[in-house]
């Protein structure tokens, strides 16, 4: 018999809807499995998509999945500008909608491979701590 919470072992490609975090998620399949489980790849909580989870002994195949290609389509309001860049924040600015003239141009440098900023209200770690809860704390990222 293997060890406990190997079992049980796949790939789950569950369509995560808007509301809930990847961890979230994560933690159900846990609780209902009793299985070692994670994700290759945080989705927002407004975000909606694949969220590929890894369960049981398929925990180690992760960084074969991490890093794969990944394709976004997205919605964006170009009216407004807001405190963290998404849909959660505050909406701290009010912008007029652009000409069709004026947003070909601002697209034209968006096509291609671009290496975009990270928002501060991000997930990612900044010595140690994730850069959303610094920037809560109104330290600059």
């Amino acid at each position: 018999m293997p060890p406990r919470g190997l079992r049980p072992s796949g790939v789950i490609l569950f369509d995560k809807p808007a509301g809930p975090s990847s961890f979230a998620i994560v933690a159900e399949v846990r609780r209902r499995t009793r299985a070692r489980t994670g994700h290759a790849g945080t989705l927002d909580p407004f975000a909606t998509g694949l969220l590929l989870l890894l369960s049981g002994a398929a925990t180690k195949l992760a960084s074969s999945f991490v890093g794969l290609d990944k394709r976004y389509f997205t919605e964006v309001d170009l009216t407004a500008r807001t405190s963290t860049g998404d849909p959660e924040g505050e909406v701290v600015e009010h912008l007029e909608e652009p000409t069709a003239e004026e947003l070909a141009k601002r697209l034209a440098r968006l096509r291609g491979e671009i290496a975009l900023p990270i928002p501060a209200a991000s997930a990612v770690k900044i010595g140690g701590e994730r850069a959303y809860r610094l920037a809560r704390r109104g330290i600059a990222v």
